[in-house]
C-alpha cells in the first residue's frame, strides 16, 4: 500500500512539474514573462539622464522629458520601472523621470496623470502624450515621443 502512494505522488509530482515548466516555457516564448527585461537591469549602472525622484523638483519647462508616475505598491510599475532604465541608456537626450504619484499628487492631477504606471512625454512644458501604460506597451510609446 505504500508503494503505491509513493509512485502516485511521485507520477503527481512529474506531471505538475512537466505542466509548470510547459506554462513558463509558453509564457517567455510569447513574451508574457519578460525575464529578459528584469534580469538585464539588475546589474547594470543607472544611466546619467535617468532620476528616480521623490518628488519631482525637474524644471519641466524646458528640453524633452518622459514622467513615469508610479506608486510603492504598484508591481507592473516595478517591472517597468527596469524596462524605464534601459530606455534611458537608448535615448540620453531625453530626461526619464521615475516618481510616486502619491507624493507627486498635485502635479500628477495637474498634468494629467491618474494611474498607475502613467508615463507622460513632456517638451518644453507642455504635456504631448499621457498614457496609462503596460510592458508591452511602454516601447512603442518612448520610441514613438523620442523621435520628436
Amino acid at each position: 500500500m505504500v508503494k503505491k502512494k509513493k509512485k502516485f505522488a511521485l507520477k503527481t509530482a512529474a506531471a505538475v512539474t512537466i505542466v509548470v515548466l510547459f506554462f513558463l516555457g509558453i509564457s517567455i516564448a510569447t513574451g508574457l514573462l519578460r525575464i529578459d527585461i528584469v534580469a538585464s537591469t539588475i546589474s547594470s549602472e543607472v544611466p546619467a539622464n535617468y532620476h528616480k525622484e521623490e518628488k519631482i523638483e525637474t524644471n519641466l519647462m524646458e528640453g524633452k522629458h518622459f514622467v513615469l508616475f508610479t506608486s510603492s505598491w504598484c508591481g507592473p510599475c516595478q517591472t517597468l520601472s527596469n524596462f524605464y532604465k534601459l530606455s534611458a541608456k537608448k535615448y540620453s537626450n531625453i530626461d526619464f523621470i521615475e516618481a510616486d504619484i502619491e507624493v507627486n499628487r498635485a502635479l500628477a492631477n495637474e498634468l494629467g496623470a491618474t494611474l498607475t504606471p502613467s508615463v507622460l512625454f513632456i517638451q518644453d512644458g507642455r504635456v504631448i502624450s499621457n498614457t496609462e501604460v503596460g510592458i508591452d506597451d511602454i516601447e512603442k510609446s518612448i520610441d514613438k515621443y523620442a523621435s520628436l
